[in-house]
């Protein structure tokens, strides 16, 4: 992401639309890559796109479409809504975290890792990605924000590595 996007995202998420329009339009665009190619194709007149934007697009959001378009910003409309996203988060006071496994915890371990996040990082709630990484050996890796928490037997197995081949 990056400025121009970011300052996008910020007008939208301005613009107080509710959330399950612009829920509709990421989904017409994920589903419909081509529509968003069309977008920001110079052969497509401005008018035309106006008029598939009309068609297409749900009400409260086609305004801010046209202009993200007529600005030539069509191609960064998933960077726009990725950004549209964290701000919705940091409103909701939601934190994104990744936590990378070889054997996947059950509901209850899940339940007590988003609690420990709330707690120590002062959110209400966590969107939790969870992911298989078979590498890992053993344990796992809980990513929160820039913070890094690293508990695999691989990093225990390459520090060991490394400080033996300091000796």
């Amino acid at each position: 992401m990056n400025e121009l996007t970011d300052n996008y995202a910020k007008v939208l998420f301005d613009l107080t639309i509710p959330e399950e329009y612009i829920h509709e339009t990421k989904r017409i665009c994920s589903e419909c890559p081509e529509f968003v190619k069309a977008l920001a194709s110079p052969v497509v007149t401005k008018k035309e796109k106006h008029t598939v934007i009309e068609r297409v697009i749900p009400g409260p959001v086609q305004s801010f479409f046209k202009v993200v378009t007529d600005n030539g910003e069509a191609d960064s409309i998933f960077e726009i809504f990725a950004s549209y996203d964290e701000l919705v988060l940091r409103k909701n006071r939601v934190v994104k975290a990744v936590f990378a496994y070889v054997t996947k915890p059950d509901d209850r371990k899940i339940e007590d890792i988003k609690n420990m996040i709330c707690r120590k990082y002062h959110k209400t709630g966590v969107n939790l990605q969870l992911k298989e990484d078979p590498s890992l050996i053993g344990g796992f890796i809980l990513t929160v924000g820039d913070d890094v928490y690293d508990r695999s037997v691989k990093a225990s197995i390459t520090k060991l590595q490394n400080s033996l081949v300091r000796r």
